[in-house]
């Protein structure tokens, strides 16, 4: 066996791309418009609308919920759907980052599952009284 038979074959790093619009909401890069999500198929459709809003800088800290979501029973949803992401799927860096800035999270521990996240993304709603208690 040669050493170049164990060597691990070079590649380029190739950045998760994201839809930032889906169906007529989302973020529009183009115009800066956010439009309320009013339902989705797939939770990743709704990370990739809130990571573009995020990247964009358009989120802001006490109205996120408003500014993603068309109304309380889409956030619900979302965050149902997002509790059990990471059983069959993982959330990548760019949507782990916007969901780290988007709940004002000042370290890692404690926000590692999808379950930990939807938790805390609760939490920060909550605090800033976006949403009711539950």
């Amino acid at each position: 066996m040669h050493d170049a038979d164990n060597i691990i074959a070079k590649y380029t790093f190739a950045n998760n791309n994201i839809t930032p619009n889906f169906d007529g909401v989302g973020y529009f890069p183009k115009t800066g418009e956010l439009k309320p999500i009013s339902e989705f198929n797939f939770p990743h459709e709704v990370l990739d609308v809130m990571t573009a809003a995020a990247e964009a800088g358009v989120l802001r800290s006490d109205s996120w919920v408003c500014q993603l979501f068309a109304d309380d029973e889409v956030f619900f949803e979302f965050m149902e759907e997002l509790s059990g992401y990471n059983e069959c799927y993982r959330i990548n860096d760019r949507w782990y980052r916007a969901l780290f800035d988007i709940t004002d999270a000042v370290n890692e521990e404690g926000f590692v599952t999808s379950e930990e996240i939807v938790e805390r993304m609760l939490e920060q709603a909550e605090k800033t009284g976006q949403i009711e208690s539950q």
